[in-house]
C-alpha cells in the first residue's frame, strides 16, 4: 500500500513510472493490469518495450532465426542443458524441462509447451541462481531503458531506477542513481547501487521520499 501511494503521488506530480522486467510477456501480461504504469514497459530482460495500454510492442531487440543454429551446436556440446524460449506471440517452449523450469512455470504461471526438435552476438546474464538470460546483443535492460527515455521524451539525469539482482546491473548503470532494496543480492550491493528498505516495507516509496526532495 505505501509503494502504490508513493506512485501514484509520483505520477500525479509529472513522473513517468514503469517496470522492466526480465519476465517474458505471457508471465507479466498478468501483473501488468493491476500496476500503476503510466508509461510502456520494458520486458524479456530487454528483449522489447510493450505498451499495455495498447495491447502492442513499441520497440523490440529480438534474436536473429540462426539462435537455432547456434543452440543446436551447444546441444552437440552440452546435450543435457535445458532452454525455455520465449516467442513474440506469447509461446514459450522448453527444450529439456527439468525441475528448474517446471518450478519456474509454477512460479510464473505462464503455460509451456515442450518441444524435442530444433530446426559474440548475444548477452548473457543470470536473473536467479538458475536461469541464465540469453538475448540479442545490446539487448539488455540498461539499453531498452534508454530507448524507453528517449520515446517518452525523458533526460538521461531523469531516469532512476531500482532492482536487485544481475540483470538489473545494466538498468542501475544508466540511472542517475541506482537504487537497490535491502533484500538485493550482494553483487547489486557491490556495484554501488543506493540502498532503500527492504522490499516488502516499501522501497519504491523511499525511492519516491527521495526524488520529492531533488525536485
Amino acid at each position: 500500500a505505501r509503494n502504490r501511494e508513493a506512485v501514484e503521488y509520483f505520477i500525479q506530480n509529472g513522473g513517468y513510472f514503469s517496470i522492466s522486467t526480465g519476465r517474458a510477456l505471457p508471465a507479466f501480461a498478468r501483473y501488468a493490469k493491476d500496476l500503476p504504469c503510466n508509461a510502456p514497459c520494458v520486458i524479456a530482460n530487454g528483449a522489447a518495450i510493450y505498451d499495455f495500454n495498447k495491447d502492442c510492442y513499441v520497440e523490440t531487440a529480438f534474436l536473429d532465426a540462426d539462435i537455432y543454429d547456434h543452440v543446436d551446436a551447444l546441444l552437440a556440446r552440452f546435450p543435457g542443458l535445458c532452454f525455455e524460449i520465449y516467442h513474440d506471440d506469447r509461446r514459450i517452449h522448453v527444450l529439456h524441462p527439468n525441475d528448474y523450469t517446471r518450478n519456474h512455470e509454477h512460479l510464473t504461471r505462464a503455460k509451456t509447451e515442450e518441444v524435442k526438435d530444433w530446426g559474440k552476438r548475444y548477452e548473457l546474464i543470470f536473473s536467479s541462481d538458475h536461469l541464465l538470460e540469453l538475448t540479442r546483443r545490446g539487448a539488455t535492460k540498461g539499453g531498452m531503458i534508454l530507448k524507453l527515455a528517449k520515446l517518452l521524451g525523458v533526460a538521461r539525469k531523469d531516469i532512476y531506477c531500482i532492482g536487485d539482482h544481475n540483470n538489473d546491473i545494466p538498468m542501475l548503470e544508466v540511472s542517475e542513481i541506482g537504487f537497490a532494496p535491502e533484500n538485493a543480492i550482494p553483487e547489486v550491493k557491490e556495484w554501488g547501487a543506493h540502498i532503500v528498505c527492504h522490499c516488502k516495507d516499501g522501497a519504491l516509496a523511499d525511492v519516491v521520499e527521495i526524488l520529492d526532495k531533488r525536485y
